[in-house]
């Protein structure tokens, strides 16, 4: 009789071992993550900056302006950082912000990038106030 409830307890005991072992291909707790910096200002040269995004899902990137793109735009879940370019087209015109979202679902992080101009408001306000009437 001992021997069938000892049995019975290294049985219990293994399969509860198992059970806590963790599954492959079983989804981790939803987590993202930007490392590194999340705000730039970049002149108005074209030019491209860098981050790293850790995420335990898929992930896509969606820029708030034509101008900014990342590249890639979209990743696959993994345990090591994945690098992404951000890639800001020349300004030819007035200082400008735009945003790229980094998104899991509902899990959201995002990266502002503010790029100067080469026209300033002063600028054009100066040539208005000072132009020879007709």
């Amino acid at each position: 009789m001992k021997f069938k409830s000892f049995f019975a307890s290294v049985l219990a005991f293994a399969a509860i071992a198992i059970a806590c072992e963790p599954v492959e291909g079983e989804l981790k707790e939803a987590s993202l993550k930007i490392e590194g910096e999340t705000s730039f200002t970049v002149d108005s040269k074209s030019q491209t900056v860098e981050v790293s995004i850790l995420s335990t899902r898929d992930w896509t990137a969606t820029s708030s302006a034509e101008w900014v793109m990342a590249d890639p735009d979209q990743g696959s879940a993994s345990d090591k950082a994945q690098k992404v370019e951000i890639t800001v087209l020349e300004n030819t015109s007035y200082d400008r912000t735009a945003t790229v979202t980094f998104s899991i679902g509902t899990l959201v992080k995002k990266v502002t990038i503010t790029q100067t101009g080469t026209i300033s408001a002063s600028t054009v306000f100066t040539a208005t106030r000072y132009a020879p009437s007709a």
